[in-house]
């Protein structure tokens, strides 16, 4: 018997720091594996010139429900058992914010150069962190105000040859591009709200990682087909747009939807969310590679400034976590 229990203690001591190192080390990954993830669907989005917003839209909705309902087919509806009805009214806010983020976001990284584009929402871990603490009660400490200037100087540098011009009120395309700069940091509010809403959700009470992300596909599926009739006349655009534009739409789609489930994982292993959120800022690295190799469209210096100033906050991140 003694040494029964000599060997059951044994087993629980080394189980215990196997489990907190999975937890340090794999979250954060996951969130660096979503930034890499957005970066290349953002990519295929703007390969796919010419097509409207509500119809790119409707497209990787409707692939994003289709995966998201063959996952939870696949699971046996399991995953509905960890939604209770308190939590109903937060994961249509939670959906709501998502369709609002893929409306802004997708706006942005259609008018703005790639790597401004994503660097650009980067602002999200400043309103994820202080959100969280307003509404959550989240930790916001030194660390986290400093990680938050410095995503700011990050982007403040990236997008001050876009803010110099903005002025100028008789050159269309800097209007347009002024306008994309609000858009976007419009939609980091959105999905800074939308990280939190997950963070609550997955963390607190414990809704399954595969539903957060079905509601998501599932409420902006609805709301992008309604914006369609709405606004664009109906779907038969949609249904007629050619091979190329929807492969590029598709696959869009599905890089998309690895990064939000990347991200949920993430979210639901990390203490704090701001973390998760500016760990994810790996996209901003690869979206300036992909726009020199892919768009041959070099940055300028102070583009370069910011985004090495915005990863070096995310290796500061990265080193707090563990």
């Amino acid at each position: 018997m003694d040494e029964r229990n000599n060997v059951a203690s044994i087993d629980k001591y080394l189980k215990r720091p196997r489990k907190q190192v999975s937890s340090t080390i794999v979250g954060p990954l996951w969130s660096i594996l979503s930034g890499i993830l957005s970066a290349l669907s953002a990519t295929l989005l703007q390969l796919a010139a010419g097509v409207p917003l509500f119809h790119t839209i409707v497209v990787r909705c409707s692939v994003q429900l289709l995966a998201a309902v063959v996952v939870l087919w696949a699971r046996g509806g399991s995953d509905f058992a960890t939604v209770r009805r308190r939590t109903l009214p937060w994961l249509a806010l939670r959906g709501l914010v998502a369709f609002l983020a893929f409306c802004t976001n997708d706006y942005a990284s259609t008018i703005l150069p790639l790597g401004e584009a994503i660097a650009i929402r980067q602002t999200s871990p400043i309103f994820t962190a202080f959100l969280g603490f307003l509404f959550f009660g989240e930790p916001v400490g030194g660390l986290e105000i400093l990680l938050a200037g410095m995503c700011w100087l990050g982007v403040t540098l990236i997008s001050s040859s876009q803010a110099a011009d903005s002025h100028d009120d008789l050159d269309p395309a800097v209007t347009t591009k002024t306008l994309g700069v609000t858009v976007a940091m419009v939609g980091a509010m959105c999905a800074a709200l939308a990280f939190l809403v997950v963070g609550k959700l997955s963390r607190k009470d414990k809704v399954s990682t595969n539903i957060l992300v079905f509601v998501r596909c599932l409420v902006t599926t609805v709301l992008s087909a309604g914006s369609n009739v709405l606004f664009l006349g109906g779907m038969s655009d949609v249904m007629n747009m050619s091979g190329s534009n929807v492969i590029l739409l598709v696959t869009s789609a599905l890089c998309d939807l690895g990064s939000n489930f990347s991200l949920t994982k993430g979210l639901s292993l990390s203490k704090v969310a701001s973390h998760s959120i500016i760990l994810r800022n790996s996209n901003v690295l690869v979206s300036f590679l992909i726009q020199i190799v892919v768009f041959s469209d070099f940055p300028s210096a102070p583009s370069l400034a910011g985004a090495a100033v915005i990863v070096i906050s995310g290796v500061i991140t990265a080193v707090k976590s563990r």
